[in-house]
């Protein structure tokens, strides 16, 4: 994971989820009324504050927009009921600044759409910092894998060549 390339990456990968999942409509043939409804509750305990940590904000993402899914607010039409949704699975300064942008959006006459938020607050509190892990294991793998390569490869170490 090139940290140079993360948050872009990530916002990408997190936008296609979303344009997939959440915002391409059903098609005009499908009866949302008809396809059962997976009583799922709501994830009030899955909530993220905005910590830079991949791995809970990867599991935030993916259990909000399988709640998404399960309502069958699938489309733009229902972006209300996606950024409501949103703002009830996020705590501290992250939900203020969905609340803010909201308010401002109104005065402005444009409502602010759920991807739009999302990709605020990836940009504001997921830092290259979060990839770090991931590439440090990967640097310290290459490493011990050259080290083995070395001693197993056709050179022998130092000391024992001839």
């Amino acid at each position: 994971m090139d940290p140079n390339t993360f948050l872009d990456n990530l916002i990408q990968q997190t936008s296609n989820i979303i344009c997939i999942q959440i915002l391409t409509p059903l098609p005009a043939e499908v009866c949302p009324e008809l396809l059962k409804k997976h009583n799922v509750l709501f994830l009030t305990s899955t909530k993220w504050s905005g910590e830079n940590d991949l791995e809970k904000f990867e599991t935030w993402i993916y259990d909000l927009v399988s709640w998404l899914l399960s309502s069958r607010w699938k489309g733009p039409a229902y972006n209300e009921q996606q950024v409501s949704a949103l703002m009830q699975m996020l705590e501290g300064k992250p939900k203020l600044i969905v609340i803010h942008d909201n308010k401002e959006g109104y005065k402005r006459g444009h409502e602010v759409l759920f991807l739009e938020h999302i990709t605020k607050l990836m940009c504001t509190y997921i830092k290259r910092s979060a990839a770090v892990p991931s590439t440090n294991i990967r640097k310290h793998w290459v490493r011990a894998n050259r080290a083995l390569r070395g001693l197993d490869g056709p050179r022998a170490p130092r000391g024992l060549r001839a």
